[in-house]
């Protein structure tokens, strides 16, 4: 899995090409494994703390603001590198990376691109297609 989670970073910038079925929901796997790690260290070093009045039902929060920064700043990082392997898992599929601005519709889109998502791929020849040419097994055959 901590090589999904490797891959994740080295291809954070990387539009073309395919991701497996396998490789994305490994991938999104190890990275919802390290977010709640996370979460899990920024709440104990920077707790943040509800205060709760029963009698006017007001509710105060304080926290730290350095754990906010760190779980901010984590989600932050993770917006390219998570569109990148989206966008890459839609060529796989034999999908434009385009298609992922359906999640912009509302209720339906994300339905749709989770469908995708969760799509078998297909052995068909795209744009983005990492696999050999057919102009390689015609020099072959002469």
């Amino acid at each position: 899995m901590l090589d999904y989670f490797k891959n994740y970073w080295k291809n954070a910038f990387d539009f073309k090409g395919k991701a497996t079925r396998k490789e994305y929901w490994m991938t999104v796997l190890s990275v919802l494994i390290f977010s709640i790690l996370i979460g899990i260290v920024v709440g104990i070093f920077f707790p943040f703390n509800y205060e709760v009045n029963f009698v006017t039902g007001d509710v105060t929060t304080s926290g730290n603001q350095i754990g906010i920064a760190i779980t901010g700043l984590w989600n932050l990082v993770n917006i390219i590198p998570g569109l990148s392997i989206c966008i890459r898992r839609l060529h796989d599929i034999g999908k434009s990376g385009w298609y992922y601005l359906m999640v912009l519709i509302p209720i339906a889109g994300p339905i749709i691109i989770l469908i995708y998502l969760v799509t078998p791929s297909v052995n068909s020849e795209t744009p983005n297609s990492i696999a050999p040419s057919n102009d390689n097994q015609n020099n072959n055959q002469q």
